[in-house]
């Protein structure tokens, strides 16, 4: 869909059922929902965690944030962006590698970018690199993915997460989200990922 149609679709009113991203503002993923942690002990290393994020008209992003809220000296976290597969719902190729994190220092984590993503499903990504403890994270409890992304048995009670997870040494994002990759359920938290929004049509 072109720019000038989705100002039209604005203007008459539009069936597309989502809220338009406001300029200056940090969305997460919209299909997250439950509580929020204040501190997530630690985050696994090596391992390439996505989880979907909704972009509801071209927009284009120009932060990608976490929060480290307990310092880790030595850690690193390199966080991007991924397409969403044609033909399913998994993480396919890498749109933006945008950095790494130092996490050093407990605080708000900005890395600026400058990234127009289309209306659609994309993948935000993070891999830590195993320094220190792995330090702690604002999370999120994303149980709010489990109808959207689907469970592998019906038998868990305690599942409060649902994330595309693949082993990965930590290094630059791969051109293609790694093989091997699977849906992983959880009953803690996953570290929250945030893009602002810069410019939208």
């Amino acid at each position: 869909m072109s720019e000038k149609s989705q100002v039209v679709e604005r203007r008459i009113g539009n069936p597309w059922p989502w809220l338009h991203h406001v300029v200056g503002r940090y969305y997460l993923s919209p299909i997250i929902c439950g509580s929020q942690a204040a501190s997530l002990a630690g985050i696994p290393a090596n391992e390439l965690i996505a989880i979907p994020f909704l972009v509801p008209y071209t927009t284009t992003y120009d932060r990608i944030c976490m929060n480290v809220s307990l310092a880790n000296a030595g850690g690193n976290v390199r966080v991007g962006i991924y397409n969403n597969t044609t033909s399913g719902a998994t993480p396919s190729s890498l749109v933006l590698d945008a950095g790494t994190y130092t996490t050093d220092v407990a605080e708000a984590k900005e890395i600026v970018i400058s990234q127009q993503l289309a209306r659609g499903w994309y993948w935000l990504a993070y891999v830590h690199d195993g320094n220190g403890a792995g330090g702690g994270w604002s999370g999120a409890d994303e149980t709010g993915n489990l109808p959207w992304l689907g469970v592998t048995t019906t038998t868990g009670t305690n599942d409060t997460y649902s994330v595309w997870m693949a082993a990965f040494t930590y290094a630059a994002l791969p051109a293609t989200f790694t093989a091997g990759g699977a849906l992983t359920l959880g009953s803690t938290y996953t570290a929250k990922i945030h893009l602002r929004v810069g410019s939208v049509p």
